[in-house]
């Protein structure tokens, strides 16, 4: 027992849940306290078995366990050493302010009329009218695409002319969606 505030003698009980026996005692504690609570416990005990370490109980278990970590971490090693140079390239681009689609082609190893016939066949660039090849509003409001208006004197008055420049996050994001659609191949994939 235990003295409490009022100077009178308190008993307790302390119970620990461990093992199968403390996973029951739990289990039937917590059923006779709130029942609305039992399928919550017993789920929790489900997460805490799946997640239980496995400790190796013998010194040939534990070499298993060191070799495979030992190769894992070598999978990993070499798999950060091959997108080391593609992080760089990402970092560098996301930083860039902007390239002329037709350049931005090139650099990606598509043709420019190809490219912009794809862009506005998903509606990423206007199809139609004085706007040709000006990116949909949408895509300027990402941050993908820079738009510079400039007037022109021609025979027929001044005209506006748009130069569409695509963004470093525009480039990168462009580069997913043609990955994804087929017309890029990532670098070291297997054909």
């Amino acid at each position: 027992g235990r003295i409490n505030g009022l100077g009178l003698n308190q008993s307790f009980c302390v119970y620990v849940f461990e093992g199968e026996q403390g996973k029951r005692d739990s289990i039937v504690v917590v059923a006779q306290l709130s029942p609305e609570f039992t399928a919550r416990l017993v789920d929790r005990w489900r997460e805490l078995e799946e997640t239980a370490v496995n400790i190796p109980k013998t010194l040939p278990e534990a070499l298993r366990l060191a070799a495979d970590l030992a190769e894992q971490k070598m999978q990993l090693e070499n798999q950060l050493a091959i997108a080391a140079p593609k992080v760089e390239f990402a970092d560098r681009v996301g930083e860039a302010s902007g390239i002329l689609i037709g350049n931005y082609a090139k650099v990606v190893g598509i043709g420019p009329n190809k490219l912009f016939a794809w862009m506005r066949d998903h509606k990423i660039l206007i199809a139609s009218c004085s706007r040709r090849n000006v990116p949909m509003q949408e895509y300027m409001d990402r941050g993908y695409f820079t738009v510079k208006e400039t007037a022109v004197n021609t025979n027929h008055g001044i005209q506006i002319s748009f130069t569409t420049k695509i963004t470093g996050r525009g480039q990168q994001w462009l580069t997913r969606k043609l990955i994804d659609n087929g017309m890029l191949k990532v670098i070291g994939e297997a054909a």
